[in-house]
């Protein structure tokens, strides 16, 4: 199914159900003969289905696609992580999901959540993949309105079975719904003339339908029609006060009007009625902190905390804003269960040295990432946190020997020779701190590595060097505003008065704090360069 297609959604719909007996049969084929050929399918005419891999793992990727690609049946879309799921399902139609319950950026239940929280194509088929699900695990994905599951490691037929089973019950439902779903997939894809107009017929023909009616609500507001938006809104809340997805829509359409407590009115009620969702709880906590109610708004964490006790990004924020809060102690404590509750959380680990470092507490951070180290030696990333603690506390050497150890378990890893090389030189180590950056602008040339090469470079007095790599600091990141002062900083120094203050009057539209290069342009206008060359300049420029 093209995806660009701009068919009207009554044909598009028409189409799918002409083929869907096909796709069926050919379905049927690949997973009821035993000695049918699953890699050898002759079906390549026809409609694909648009499937979303959600997979963090690559080997996994190509297993499935080795499974699935060969069919002809689908066309595949992979996402490694929840974040870029849900962004990729906000503006493309999708017939089915296949997602890992457990990824390293986050948990499937997040992109299932979404989709069943959504005011449309909430019905699309779900099935996820895991090799280490608890039962509870498994439940609450159920509850959440999962179809299917598959536990690792399955057969190609098990999963050519499941996907067979889940889209028998989707693909080929009564012709209205199909029409409705056509809509509302032209509606995600952004063809919003095509679906105004088709959400318009199902209107006429079913002006009762909670669904066609928040459909051609929803069409309505993308069309800037506000008003009318908001009509059919309550027209569907008069005819069912259950249709979550209408309050979700009008507290959308406040929200965009800055009406903020009246959001806060008809997000509650949406909650009321679907409250496992937990992207909606933390917007409503963030509108309470808006409006300064931060008791109401970590009330929000807190349940949505009771839903998903193990979510990172949940337990994470619950912890900043309970420091935003002043509440140092309760965001440890949160900071603290992250990292218990999701062992691999970096995050968590800084977030205990901001906390403890914020109240003057630094010792008490230290005595943390030792304790975590005393139970389980070896830890890198604690290593490196405890790290960061003593060089706030200026204890140089003790950062040294902890990022050292940490190297020594992970050699060439980003961050820790960062660290290290910011720690080598405010230990005054200069020449092996400028060893470790060169190589670091090797590794990975970003505006933030070349700017400290630059740094330790313009420390020495090796201006000449120092531009060099301001130079290519401000090539790789136009803005990069420590590169771009000190550029101006290195020509001054180099007498190339004109190229210094090129740099001060194109940094000034680009700073979001110019008034370090206003004073310095006034110093600039009162000297002159004594080169005859090299007054014109500016931003470097490609090649």
């Amino acid at each position: 199914m093209s995806q660009g297609s701009k068919k009207p959604a009554r044909v598009l719909a028409r189409d799918k159900a002409a083929d869907a007996q096909t796709i069926g049969a050919e379905l049927d084929r690949l997973v009821t003969h035993q000695n049918a050929n699953i890699f050898n399918s002759n079906h390549s005419e026809g409609p694909r289905i648009p499937i979303l891999l959600v997979e963090d793992q690559a080997l996994m990727r190509k297993a499935f696609k080795r499974i699935l690609e060969p069919t002809h049946l689908f066309t595949i879309q992979e996402s490694q992580s929840p974040k870029d799921a849900i962004q990729y399902l906000r503006n493309h139609a999708i017939d089915l999901v296949i997602l890992d319950l457990y990824l390293s950026k986050g948990s499937g239940i997040e992109v299932l959540n979404y989709i069943r929280s959504r005011p449309i194509a909430n019905d699309i088929p779900v099935i996820f993949v895991t090799g280490e699900a608890s039962r509870d695990d498994i439940v609450h994905a159920i509850e959440l309105g999962v179809n299917d599951y598959l536990i690792k490691p399955f057969e190609p037929q098990d999963l050519l079975l499941k996907i067979k089973q889940v889209l028998g019950r989707y693909i080929d439902p009564p012709e209205r719904l199909k029409q409705l779903r056509a809509a509302e997939a032209d509606l995600i894809r952004g063809n919003i003339a095509n679906a105004h107009a088709a959400f318009v017929i199902l209107y006429e023909q079913d002006p009762e339908s909670p669904r066609v009616i928040v459909g051609l609500a929803q069409a309505e507001s993308r069309l800037g029609q506000a008003g009318k938006a908001k009509d059919l809104i309550e027209r569907a809340i008069r005819i069912s006060d259950m249709c979550f997805p209408a309050y979700a829509l009008m507290a959308d359409l406040l929200i965009q009007e800055g009406k903020k407590h009246e959001a806060i009115e008809f997000l509650l009620r949406e909650l009321s009625l679907n409250g496992k969702r937990v992207g909606r709880r933390v917007q409503l906590a963030d509108l309470y902190f808006e409006l300064h109610d931060y008791r109401a708004g970590l009330e929000q964490m807190r349940l949505a905390l009771i839903d998903f006790p193990n979510d990172e990004s949940l337990l994470l924020k619950t912890a900043q804003l309970n420091m935003d809060c002043g509440d140092n102690e309760k965001a440890l404590h949160y900071f603290l269960k992250t990292r218990r509750n999701v062992p691999r959380s970096s995050m968590a680990l800084k977030g205990i040295a901001e906390v403890c470092l914020k109240f003057g507490n630094g010792k008490r951070a230290l005595q943390i990432f030792t304790d975590f180290l005393n139970q389980k030696p070896n830890q890198a990333d604690v290593l490196h946190a405890r790290a960061t603690v003593y060089e706030k506390m200026n204890s140089f050497d003790e950062a040294i020997s902890d990022i050292q150890a940490c190297l020594a378990l992970e050699p060439d890893q980003i961050e820790s020779m960062t660290t290290k090389g910011r720690l080598l030189k405010k230990s005054g180590q200069e020449m092996p701190a400028r060893m470790i950056w060169a190589s670091l602008t090797r590794m990975e040339p970003t505006a933030e590595t070349l700017s400290q090469v630059g740094m330790i470079n313009f420390s020495a007095g090796d201006f000449p060097q120092a531009a060099l790599y301001f130079e290519r600091a401000v090539f790789a990141e136009a803005n990069h505003e420590k590169s771009l002062y000190h550029l101006a900083l290195c020509y001054k120094k180099l007498d190339q008065i004109g190229k210094a203050k090129a740099i001060c009057q194109q940094a000034l539209a680009l700073a979001s704090n110019p008034s370090e290069f206003r004073k310095l342009l006034e110093e600039l206008s009162g000297q002159k360069s004594s080169h005859k060359k090299g007054t014109k300049g500016g931003l470097p420029k490609a090649g």
